[in-house]
């Protein structure tokens, strides 16, 4: 039996230079998936609380419960794989209850290679994801969520025409207080 639950999409184009896809994560990709987290000095960016590794079996189980409401997507530039990202039902309460009525998405994306921070990956990535959300998936709103101490995150998340839409408190860590929620409807992507 799968611990991933995978799928046949497959996202592609040009950023800058690089050949960038998108391809279904598949079990077979568990090995990088568990080395990937264990890499502190980027986990500090993407985990709000304090995590400085996940075990194999946190992984697993992460990915596991993600995928079974996701398309989870393995970023491979220049044919050389150096993230994860996903498209995923809305899983924070606060913004179910509020938007009940809607399809609303959630975007999440790393960039596990250091070297490649800052060359406009991530940004290519959640452009295509938002693209594959209210083209394929007809989601009403998607949403991106970041630290509040995660500066670059948000630089490129407002680059990519997010508007800020709320903080949400979480239990205090060494790093921050705060989830910032940036939204997108469907009406303001037709407009980009």
């Amino acid at each position: 039996m799968s611990i991933i639950r995978s799928h046949n999409t497959v996202l592609g184009g040009k950023q800058q230079e690089r050949d960038i896809r998108l391809i279904p994560m598949t079990d077979t990709h568990l090995p990088l998936l568990y080395e990937w987290n264990t890499r502190s000095e980027v986990l500090y960016w993407c985990e709000g609380d304090d995590v400085l590794t996940n075990s194999e079996e946190d992984v697993s189980n992460i990915y596991s419960s993600i995928s079974h409401k996701a398309h989870m997507f393995i970023i491979v530039a220049n044919g050389i794989a150096v993230g994860d990202c996903w498209l995923q039902d809305m899983n924070l309460s606060e913004i179910n209850q509020e938007y009940c009525d809607k399809n609303t998405k959630r975007i999440d994306a790393t960039i596990y290679e250091k070297r490649l921070w800052g060359k406009g990956i991530g940004r290519w990535v959640v452009q295509r994801l938002l693209e594959f959300g209210f083209k394929e998936q007809n989601a009403d709103l998607i949403f991106a969520i970041t630290e509040d101490y995660n500066i670059r995150c948000q630089k490129c998340i407002e680059s990519c025409g997010f508007s800020f839409e709320r903080k949400i408190a979480h239990p205090q860590t060494s790093k921050g207080l705060y989830e910032y929620c940036y939204a997108m409807s469907k009406e303001q992507f037709a407009r980009r």
